[in-house]
């Protein structure tokens, strides 16, 4: 008997151990609520193909705007061309604002002043609002630290 609640105890040890320490939210929870509001544009299956917006299943650490049969926006092609990846802040940011909000830094950094002039011939196509998820519904921060959690189930250890 002591021996089966030894060993309940270091395997319960091992798997507090074993979760990153930023890992909050419940990916099973998130695995819900992905289905809920994510999958009409996106899945994390690899063999099928959206036509609407890229697989998630890889996302987290993979290069903004990487798959090669997506149309982009400008905005997250600007990013690609500087070498952003899709980490878990930014991915936050990005799912968290309906607005342009999570953009502003990046416009600001990569473009500068370009964006200054309204009537600017040479204006980037990234200085107009990001509005693609703009009609969106929003997702509640728990609900988003859960998706989160789920999506970082998927991200292979190196």
């Amino acid at each position: 008997m002591k021996a089966k609640n030894l060993a309940l105890a270091i395997s319960g040890l091992c798997l507090m151990t074993a979760l990153p320490a930023d890992a909050g939210g419940n990916r099973f929870k998130g695995k819900w609520m992905y289905m809920k509001k994510c999958t009409f544009c996106h899945d994390v299956d690899l063999r099928w193909q959206s036509v609407t917006g890229p697989h998630l299943r890889t996302i987290v650490g993979r290069k903004v705007a990487a798959i090669e049969t997506i149309s982009y926006s400008p905005h997250l092609r600007l990013l690609a061309e500087h070498g952003v990846t899709w980490e878990i802040p930014l991915l936050r940011a990005f799912a968290a604002s309906r607005d342009d909000s999570w953009f502003a830094p990046y416009r600001k950094k990569l473009l500068g002043n370009k964006c200054a002039e309204p009537n600017h011939a040479e204006r980037p196509p990234a200085c107009a609002p990001y509005i693609h998820h703009a009609k969106r519904r929003p997702v509640r921060p728990d609900d988003l630290e859960n998706i989160l959690a789920y999506l970082r189930a998927f991200v292979r250890k190196r």
